[in-house]
């Protein structure tokens, strides 16, 4: 996978807080579409993503 990679050049050419942004936007947007909140865990840490009710002007 180059994900990873690409994450790494992309922190530095942008620098983290761009790129921690479209990360966490496409993380949101994926436990939207799943219909959950997600959470991960590893031995570095944990990342829980709490979807928020999308207004619409239905």
């Amino acid at each position: 996978m180059q994900l990873p990679n690409s994450i790494a050049a992309a922190i530095q050419v942008h620098g983290i807080k761009p790129v921690i942004g479209v990360l966490a936007r496409a993380l949101v947007s994926l436990a939207h579409a799943a219909g959950n909140d997600l959470a991960f865990n590893c031995d570095l840490g944990t990342v829980i993503i709490e979807r928020k009710t999308i207004k619409t002007n239905d």
